[in-house]
């Protein structure tokens, strides 16, 4: 294909609803209820996010949640070094915006799926330059999560996404009921914590 196909391409195979999961705690199998509720709701993409927990415990919990996802038809990302994610099977990574302009080259292969986090043009266009699938742009509205943080508004969202050679999905506040705007400001859909995990 024409590599001005390759966005239309990443985004054929990208869901609309991308699930960031809240830390996992102690309750572990309250964590994988929750989980299973959200996996029978449909979503079909999903990001580990335990930076609170042992790497030791990840490592465990990893393949539990990997497992879930594979039933589902779901694939899993962690928010994790890329050979830590490589190495326990996941579907690919979730890279920081830290971690994303550190790297020189795409962390994975293309079998696997790399995505990152976004907050300012830079970042968005090293995304570009290192041909990750996906980019995350926050906070569209305001989020508990980045309390000092002010939302950019669905307006700022469509600067990026115009700026963007990625899909993108909107992050900060997001909800079902959000879907419809972030896709009239050029979003592949929307990313969310308590917006996804919640049901709501």
């Amino acid at each position: 294909f024409p590599p001005a196909n390759k966005p239309i391409l990443k985004a054929v195979s990208l869901p609309e609803r991308y699930l960031i999961t809240p830390e996992p705690g102690t309750d572990i199998p309250a964590f994988l209820a929750g989980l299973d509720r959200v996996l029978a709701r449909g979503v079909r993409l999903v990001q580990l996010r335990a930076k609170q927990l042992p790497i030791e415990k990840l490592r465990l919990l990893a393949p539990r949640v990997l497992a879930r996802c594979r039933q589902a038809g779901a694939r899993l990302l962690l928010n994790a070094e890329p050979a830590l994610a490589a190495e326990l099977g996941a579907d690919g990574v979730h890279l920081t915006g830290p971690r994303l302009m550190s790297l020189s080259a795409r962390p994975l292969d293309p079998v696997h799926l790399v995505g990152a986090s976004c907050h300012t043009l830079a970042e968005l266009r090293r995304a570009g330059e290192l041909d990750l699938d996906f980019i995350v742009v926050s906070p569209v509205c305001l989020t508990a999560s980045h309390p000092g943080r002010g939302p950019m508004g669905f307006a700022g969202l469509r600067e990026f996404t115009e700026a963007a050679s990625l899909p993108v999905y909107a992050l900060g506040g997001m909800r079902e009921a959000d879907l419809d705007a972030a896709f009239r400001s050029g979003a592949q859909g929307i990313a969310a914590i308590r917006g996804l995990w919640a049901g709501d």
